[in-house]
């Protein structure tokens, strides 16, 4: 079990993926960021762009590597934690930014499901 307090406090267990998101908040213009990891409610995403821990979001989750006929998801949520990322570890992203959905993405479960299992068969050894 986890020690992560994080994870104790969290009611959706979030799944590791990688998927793009416009994000915009705090006046400042959309920037395109990339989520790590993604629950019904709220997600992870890596950034360069300055958000503070409350700062109020909008996000669009574009999930079309799921599939085609995947939907774009349009949510709203709160910055719950903000982290410095170690730029020899993570390249392009200086910033994590955990956020809380203001409302579960429960109709969209089946597709973070579908996305999570993409990354897990991605990241599979190969024979």
């Amino acid at each position: 079990m986890s020690d992560d307090p994080d994870l104790k406090r969290r009611r959706q267990p979030r799944k590791p993926v990688t998927v793009l998101v416009d994000v915009e908040g705090s006046g400042a213009s959309a920037v395109t960021a990339l989520i790590s990891d993604l629950s019904v409610g709220g997600a992870k995403f890596l950034t360069n762009a300055p958000f503070k821990i409350a700062d109020a979001v909008a996000l669009r989750i574009r999930l079309d590597n799921v599939d085609q006929d995947s939907p774009t998801i349009d949510t709203v949520g709160k910055v719950v934690r903000v982290e410095p990322l170690d730029r020899s570890r993570v390249g392009l992203w200086s910033h994590a930014v955990a956020v809380q959905f203001e409302r579960e993405l429960n109709d969209y479960r089946t597709e973070i499901e579908k996305l999570a299992a993409l990354v897990r068969t991605a990241s599979e050894p190969r024979e």
